[in-house]
């Protein structure tokens, strides 16, 4: 297996999400970033994600990480505030450390965008979390946000 357990256990569950996620770029079948979060199989993905990482502060093999990164992003792409949107963020500040073998482009880029659209995540992620995040001074980071 490629992915740590549970979230190994959740291949077709991942790939379920991945055809979602393409539906949603598109704006096809009726599929949107406001509806990922509701969906039983997206809520799973992100579950067992965060459980596989989260708790025991383990990073993702960048390779794995690039694979489920399109299921986070379609998570935190919802404008508003959902339960899973602290998991997802929680698992996004764990791979952005600068010492992680991944590509961080799409993971900053997507962290700024959640400062940008939801005013809540502004507050939780106050400045010495980014100063931390991006100059490598806190490798095992995680972010908690509550909706106000």
């Amino acid at each position: 297996r490629c992915m740590p357990p549970p979230l190994g256990g959740r291949s077709l569950l991942l790939a379920g999400c991945l055809r979602l996620v393409s539906l949603a770029v598109r704006g096809a079948e009726g599929v949107t970033y406001d509806s990922m979060p509701q969906r039983t199989a997206v809520s799973e993905v992100i579950q067992a994600l965060y459980q596989s990482t989260v708790p025991p502060r383990r990073a993702l093999p960048g390779p794995s990480y690039a694979l489920v990164f399109p299921v986070l992003a379609a998570v935190l792409h919802c404008p508003s505030i959902t339960p899973l949107h602290d998991q997802a963020l929680s698992v996004l500040a764990l791979h952005v450390a600068p010492e992680q073998d991944i590509p961080r482009d799409d993971s900053l880029t997507l962290l700024y965008h959640l400062l940008g659209i939801i005013p809540a995540y502004r507050s939780g992620c106050g400045p010495g979390y980014i100063r931390h995040t991006l100059h490598g001074h806190s490798s095992n980071a995680s972010l908690h946000v509550r909706a106000p």
